[in-house]
């Protein structure tokens, strides 16, 4: 199978408009095989997502998913979120986070749509055995066996890293063959190994002491800035989720807040961006435009400092949180630890009680307070 082929059967649509994208034939639901289940003999074979859509308000029509289609694939269509702002259909690649195809999963599809019965064919033996690994040579060992090869190995654990690279890119060059794409001689597969050892341990050592962390606790904004923490919850007893967002002040304040019942979305990831969102277009509502957004999803916040995600299934969600702030004077984004997020997590979870959302606009937040409360001690350490 050639590489197009195989992106073409692992790509999933990404639904923006719904203007490409054709129900009954497309794979564009994110669970599964991405495809619908039930046919509808109100809507034409080649109908498009966009007739699923109302163009009012810009989100689904519930009325006529609900018609069309049986229970369990009507939940799954109402549970993708649609972007906010005009955004295109968008082919992506649901094997990575980023979006974007690569060699290891593209080999693991492969593999995975293979006949079970069907072996595995040899993939040049011959080659990889006539290979010179000096590292092997050099150390006076005979191996008649690959079982008997790694044996000896783990006898010199300084040579185990070595030998996991090589493995590696034997294996990686395998799959460049399979697939008829360019790749390196066998015989230079041997410093190829090497160079990469020693690279890592290179950029590992010179890393390794520029860790940092995320902070424990909340802290508040500077003068004349507004933080606005944001979290998500899955309620696992039903197909419901809950998206939490606080507003606080220079002085630990809370000036708004907000909790919101939603559809359960395809990933604890897209949810987290959801809620990034609904932070975004609060803080919008709000009139406020000097913002530092704080959430407690490490890989969610390095998507929106750095991008990356354009391409990835809650990639509309990111364009829609920047189409939102772009007129702000000032925005930033900032991680966190789940402790310091406890007041919008606590929020999260309160959206079982919604129906389907609640907003405060003063400092009182009920029961939630006490977590409130639980963050000021920090401001006077």
């Amino acid at each position: 199978m050639k590489s197009r082929h195989l992106i073409e059967a692992g790509a999933r649509w990404r639904v923006g408009d719904g203007q490409q994208v054709r129900i009954f034939i497309d794979k564009w639901l994110q669970d599964g095989e991405g495809v619908l289940s039930s046919p509808s003999a109100e809507l034409h074979p080649e109908a498009t997502v966009s007739m699923l859509i109302n163009r009012t308000s810009g989100w689904w029509n519930v009325q006529l998913i609900d018609r069309c289609f049986h229970p369990p694939d009507a939940t799954r269509i109402k549970a993708l979120p649609l972007c906010s702002t005009p955004q295109s259909d968008m082919l992506f690649w649901p094997l990575e986070k980023s979006g974007k195809y690569s060699v290891k999963s593209g080999f693991r599809l492969l593999c995975d749509s293979r006949d079970s019965s069907e072996g595995m064919p040899p993939a040049n033996t011959e080659e990889v055995w006539e290979v010179d690994f000096g590292w092997i040579s050099g150390s006076g060992w005979a191996a008649s066996s690959f079982t008997e090869l790694v044996k000896l190995v783990f006898t010199r654990p300084d040579l185990v890293p070595l030998f996991a690279a090589t493995a590696w890119s034997i294996w990686f060059h395998r799959n460049k063959v399979r697939l008829n794409e360019n790749t390196r001689l066998m015989g230079q597969i041997a410093g190829f190994a090497r160079d990469y050892v020693r690279d890592f341990r290179s950029s590992n050592s010179s890393s390794s002491t520029v860790r940092s962390t995320a902070p424990k606790v909340w802290s508040p904004p500077g003068c004349n800035e507004w933080k606005i923490n944001f979290d998500g919850a899955m309620f696992c007893e039903s197909d419901e989720a809950g998206v939490g967002v606080v507003v606080r002040n220079s002085s630990g304040v809370v000036v708004a807040a907000l909790t919101e019942k939603i559809r359960k979305p395809p990933s604890v990831e897209v949810l987290e961006l959801l809620a990034a969102r609904r932070a975004a277009l609060f803080s919008d509502e709000l009139g406020l435009d000097r913002v530092i957004f704080e959430g407690d999803s490490e890989q969610v916040i390095k998507a929106l400092q750095w991008g990356g995600w354009d391409l990835a299934a809650g990639g509309h969600l990111i364009r829609d949180i920047f189409c939102t702030v772009n007129s702000f004077v000032s925005t930033s984004f900032s991680h966190v630890c789940r402790q310091g997020n406890a007041v919008a997590h606590a929020l999260a979870q309160r959206a079982r009680l919604c129906s389907p959302i609640s907003v405060w606009l003063d400092s009182y937040l009920g029961d939630i307070s006490s977590f409130v409360n639980a963050d000021l001690p920090a401001l006077f350490l």
